[in-house]
């Protein structure tokens, strides 16, 4: 799917790739050169409710300098609740940090410039959840709010694909379950005998 971006009367094809959660990595051999992109990684793809979800926020932009990134996404807060971000500031020099309020809105945005150009792979920004309830949790870039500018007097947003993502979220454990089933089907046995 292409849809197009108008940012500073400039029009921006931006795709969005696949919900693969091998999409999301931060290696820059396998990116095309004019290809600049957002991406979500996670060191695990599953969860149990109760525990802290991280996300990492990333930049691929090959060759092409950049001076600045936007990152604004979505999440769902039925299922997260958002605990802390923080800026790569190894990386990048000047930040700001939209966060989500208490009642529970779903939008996070997360904007950090650098004083230099650079360019390739990067970590943006880490950011925390607590992990509410079960269900598949979906994170994705808002193409309105995610921009990657060039550096310069002229800043053109050069962004082109934007990766979501997923983790799955699952109660702390199953066997629970089986278990009292398994103790309530042995009392019904013991009934029928008795009858």
């Amino acid at each position: 799917t292409v849809t197009l971006q108008t940012t500073n009367f400039v029009k921006v094809p931006l795709v969005l790739s696949s919900n693969s959660n091998s999409s999301s990595s931060s290696s820059s051999s396998s990116q095309n050169p004019d290809e600049v992109k957002l991406t979500f990684s996670s060191s695990l793809e599953k969860y149990h409710v109760g525990e802290t979800v991280t996300l990492e926020l990333f930049v691929g932009s090959g060759q092409k300098q950049f001076g600045s990134v936007g990152a604004g996404f979505v999440f769902d807060p039925a299922l997260l609740e958002y605990k802390s971000a923080v800026v790569d500031t190894a990386t990048f020099d000047q930040t700001a940090i939209v966060v989500p309020p208490p009642s529970g809105q779903s939008f996070i945005s997360v904007n950090a410039a650098r004083k230099n150009a650079t360019s390739g792979s990067m970590k943006i920004a880490t950011i925390t959840f607590s992990a509410k309830a079960a269900g598949i949790a979906n994170f994705a870039y808002t193409k309105d709010r995610s921009s990657v500018y060039t550096f310069g007097a002229s800043p053109q947003n050069i962004l082109t694909t934007v990766n979501p993502y997923s983790v799955s979220i699952s109660t702390l454990s199953s066997s629970s379950s089986s278990t009292s089933s398994s103790s309530s089907i042995g009392s019904g046995i013991e009934e029928e005998s008795r009858n």
